[in-house]
């Protein structure tokens, strides 16, 4: 059995098979859990040369402050990158299409995120995009949406509809049981963690 499999095993059997006992992680432990894809805290999907991907964001991952004042938010990352660049380097030689879509990745991409529950789209409360300024590999958004919005629910879908780029609506799955799940973790304190 490789190391790979032995670690995800022992992450899976932390999180499911210990519900009665109280979960504690270090912050790169549950990184990888959620950003493996098989746990249902994240997918990823390639149209041409973007590859996107949604995954969930626990609280305890964000920065104290963001989660003292938004307790009854939940929080996702949203990237997607053009052949491992951010998206606006597409745009560069274009003043007016750079413009554009600088505009619509900073102030109209609420407009765009929707959480599907029940064939009935609720809007994203909130979407902010990580300026990056051609820094970064990827262009990336935090969104959350309200967790009365999400009750009842085991599965939930949250659909990107198309903003510029020709690749169409992306519709992600992701497992609300899990995300439930995560919250009951503790991270164990280190000197990373501190800092949030």
């Amino acid at each position: 059995m490789n190391n790979k499999l032995t670690y995800q095993i022992i992450i899976f059997t932390l999180l499911v098979v210990c519900n009665a006992c109280k979960k504690e992680l270090t912050k790169g432990e549950l990184i990888d859990y959620i950003n493996n894809s098989e746990n249902g805290l994240s997918q990823i999907k390639n149209e041409g040369q973007y590859r996107m991907q949604l995954r969930y964001q626990p609280k305890q991952l964000l920065y104290k402050n963001i989660t003292q004042d938004n307790e009854g938010l939940e929080f996702f990352v949203f990237t997607i990158s053009d052949n491992g660049q951010e998206i606006l380097t597409r745009f560069v030689g274009s003043k007016e299409l750079f413009g554009e879509m600088s505009d619509q990745l900073n102030f109209y991409m609420t407009d765009k995120i929707f959480l599907k529950v029940n064939n009935k789209e609720i809007k994203v409360f909130s979407c902010f995009h990580q300026a990056t300024y051609g820094m970064a590999d990827k262009t990336s958004f935090i969104i959350s949406f309200r967790k009365s919005d999400i009750v009842n629910v085991p599965d939930m879908q949250i659909v990107i509809k198309e903003f510029g780029l020709g690749i169409g609506d992306q519709k992600f799955t992701l497992e609300y049981n899990k995300i439930k799940e995560i919250a009951t973790i503790n991270i164990l304190e280190d000197e990373e963690t501190k800092k949030l």
